[in-house]
This record gives C-alpha cells, structure tokens and sequence, in this order.
C-alpha cells in the first residue's frame, strides 16, 4: 500500500514500487518498468555477495521528488 502522497505501481517479487504524486505518472512509470526490468537480477547478486542474507521484504522503493540519490526509508 502507498504511503500517502504515492501511488502504487507494480511490484516484483523482492521490491515494492511507488511514485511521488507530483511526478508526471507517465514518466514515473517509465522509470518505475527500467528499475524493475533488472531489480532482481541486482538482488540475486547483491545476496550472492553476502551469501544469501537478504533484507526482509518487499523493499519500499520510491521514486520521489528531489535530488541527491538514495536514502534509506524511514517509515
């Protein structure tokens, strides 16, 4: 579920996708299907790299307004 001011899109099997409602929805949902197209082939190999210890799922990705890269949620 969105957290308010988002909207869902689809998910993949490791990671949960919204969008910032301020962002044109077309654009964010371009970016949302290029970041799922290799999201878990990124997570199979960070696992790999920490043999298997995963973070308990789905990871809240948000594609949100502003600069300065990623942070971690805080919710």
């Amino acid at each position: 579920m969105a957290a308010p001011g988002f909207t869902d899109l689809p998910s993949t099997q490791h990671f949960a996708f919204e969008f910032n409602d301020m962002l044109d929805a077309t654009d964010a949902k371009a970016l949302a299907q290029a970041l799922a197209a290799t999201a878990e082939r990124d997570f199979a190999t960070m696992t790999f790299w920490f043999s298997g210890a995963a973070p308990p799922g789905p990871i809240d990705t948000k594609i949100n307004v502003g600069s300065g890269g990623a942070t971690p949620s805080r919710m």
